[in-house]
């Protein structure tokens, strides 16, 4: 590959690319190709090729720590992992058309409450903790949707008539 002229080289200089920001020229590789140092939206540094920034082959530091901005934090996902996995569920119950509950909850019109289908952490504080693995989660009205009001963690034995 030749040498890119160095104006071309600097114009990477401040731009995003996927979670990585180019701050500097860092040298070159055995392959002599530029690298950059580049600033993750993690915080972490981390030395890129050009050719690889610029190709969308490398988008992020590698490190497993980048979710949306809206997500929930993986620590408090994994401290409510069974919860979590409720949410998972219901959501692609109640949004994901390929789901083949959906023809029971989101064709019906069974919706998620808004402010529970943007976050996780909102749906813990409106619902609580899972008492006991004994315990699931259950509509009062099952003709409603899944909202603060209208649904609660029970146990099998609290279902039965």
């Amino acid at each position: 590959m030749a040498h890119r002229r160095p104006k071309a080289i600097s114009k990477l200089a401040r731009k995003r690319f996927g979670e990585l920001v180019a701050l500097r020229q860092a040298g070159r590789s055995k392959r002599r190709l530029v690298q950059w140092l580049c600033e993750c939206s993690c915080g972490e540094k981390v030395i890129v090729e050009g050719d690889r920034l610029r190709s969308g082959q490398k988008k992020t530091c590698g490190k497993n720590n980048h979710y949306p901005k809206k997500a929930c934090r993986p620590q408090f996902r994994r401290a409510y992992k069974s919860e979590y996995r409720v949410w998972q569920n219901i959501k692609q119950r109640c949004l994901n058309t390929m789901n083949p509950l959906y023809k029971l909850y989101g064709k019906r019109g069974v919706m998620l409450h808004p402010a529970w289908e943007k976050s996780f952490e909102q749906f813990v504080a409106d619902i609580g903790a899972r008492p006991s693995k004994h315990h699931v989660l259950r509509r009062k009205n099952n003709a409603g949707n899944y909202e603060p009001g209208n649904a609660g963690w029970v146990t099998t034995k609290e279902m039965e008539p």
